[in-house]
């Protein structure tokens, strides 16, 4: 786990379900990072604080799968 990785607010809008459409997960809230399942350029977030939570762990809880350039390069 990185650093990096750990966030402290995710968004629980109802409206803000999961996707992988729009690529922007991640912003700032209170100073900390924040992850949003639908896209962080969206009005209506519902921030709740999770603590330390790693981002590949939320994506994962979200059923979003983020491939890796290297798991990209053995899919092609």
């Amino acid at each position: 786990m990185s650093f990096v990785n750990l966030v402290g607010f995710e968004c629980v809008a109802p409206e803000h379900q999961p996707g992988t459409g729009r690529p922007d997960k991640l912003t700032i809230h209170e100073r900390q990072w924040a992850f949003c399942p639908y896209d962080t350029h969206a009005d209506g977030h519902v921030w709740k604080q999770v603590g330390d939570d790693d981002v590949e762990d939320l994506q994962r809880r979200m059923g979003i799968a983020i491939a890796r350039t290297n798991e990209r390069a053995a899919a092609s």
